[in-house]
Formats: structure tokens, sequence, C-alpha cells
């Protein structure tokens, strides 16, 4: 779960990072990227790419082709979360408060006190905008379910594969009728699942072609350096 978390940390950061300037085509009607309703402006490009060069050694930074290759995979990613919104929005998928703010229990039953208020402060990432990151993350598993997984077959050889595979050696077991068939069907959902990530590249690439993708060429120029 904490896993979770950090992802959904640095979700709200690339979107929202207290502090930073808005710059100038940031302006009312501006935006880098632009898919249907949604848009990614320069400031928050800018601020995912601060986050994103957290993982890099400075001596990569200095380096201008490793962050030309990494502005260009963050713009890829950017312009990738805009396209799921724009297909969420389309199937009319949401995430209701009262799903966000269970969610979001379930998560900090995992921080003993104040912890979690405390990751969030050291991180310089608002409450609010943590939570917005979470829903985002929310409707792309919602999204991911409905279009990815619903009704794929998954056959008997199939379960017993992913249980020599995964669960063969598992000291859990079930005890009962009861816990045998909830076995089965964890099971059943995880061979879903392995099936449905063997799609996603595809399923990507036409939702990629089904909506109209625009870059502001001035604005990217202003971003990339060139």
């Amino acid at each position: 779960m904490k896993r979770f978390v950090w992802i959904c940390i640095l979700i709200a950061a690339a979107t929202a990072f207290p502090g930073c300037e808005k710059l100038a085509l940031d302006a009312p009607g501006g935006y880098l990227v632009k898919v249907g309703e949604g848009v990614c402006t320069v400031s928050d490009f800018q601020r995912a790419l601060e986050i994103a060069k957290l993982a890099y050694a400075e001596e990569d930074l200095s380096n201008p082709e490793i962050l030309g290759e990494i502005r260009q995979r963050l713009l890829r990613e950017l312009t990738e979360e805009l396209v799921l919104q724009e297909r969420a929005r389309e199937l009319g998928l949401s995430v209701s408060d009262a799903e966000l703010e269970e969610e979001v229990s379930k998560i900090k039953e995992d921080f003993p006190e104040d912890s979690f208020d405390l990751m969030l402060l050291e991180n310089s990432i608002s409450y609010p905008y943590w939570k917005e990151g979470l829903r985002k993350e929310l409707l792309r598993k919602r999204l991911e379910a409905e279009e990815l997984e619903t009704d794929i077959p998954v056959s008997p050889a199939e379960i017993r594969e992913f249980h020599e595979r995964y669960l063969a050696d598992s000291p859990v077991k079930p005890e009962n009728d009861e816990e045998a068939a909830a076995y089965s069907r964890r099971i059943v959902e995880q061979v879903r699942k392995e099936k449905a990530r063997e799609k996603y590249q595809a399923w990507i690439r036409s939702l990629w072609s089904r909506y109209d993708v625009v870059i502001d060429e001035k604005a990217w120029n202003k971003v990339s350096g060139n």
C-alpha cells in the first residue's frame, strides 16, 4: 500500500507543486498539451520535470542528451494521462468524494499517529493536491478495469499456470470451501489483470489515434530548451 501512496504523491506533485511561479504561457487559454477538455500547462510540465529529476544523478542531469530524453518521456507520460482522462469522461467514469474518502482512510491506516501528514510536509505536498492525485490514480484503475479486464476469459490451464508460478509454495492455504472459493476468485482476478497488462499498449495506441492530441509548438520549444 505504501508503494501506492508514493505513486499518488508523485502524481499530485506533477500537477500542483506549491511555491512554483506561474509562467507567462499559463495565461487563460494557454497550454502545452491539449486532449479534448483536458490540458497540461507549461507550469504543470515544469513541476513534473522537477519531480522526475529526483531519480537521476547530478552528472546525468548535466548531460543535455539525457535531459532531453527525460523531457520527451515526461511529455509522453503527461499526454497519456490526458488521453486516459478524456476516455474516462467519454465513458462517464468518475470517482466520487465518498469513494475517495474511503480510500484515503485505508491509506492512512498504514501510518502511525501524524506520520502521514509529516510525510506530505517533507515532500512539500499539500493535502488537497495529494487527494486529487489519488483521485486520478483511482480513476485510471477504474478505466483500465472497465476497458481491459471486463469479459476476459480465464481457462483452467491459465489458473494452474498462475498457481504454479506464484502460489505453489505459499504457506497460505484455504481451510474450507468458502476460503477455497475466495482463493480461486483471487487467482482468476490476478490472471485477468495479467492478460489486461498484455493488452495495454495496443489499447493505449488506439486511444491516442481516437483523440486529437494538440501540442503547442511555442510552449514545447520553451520547456525543451530549443
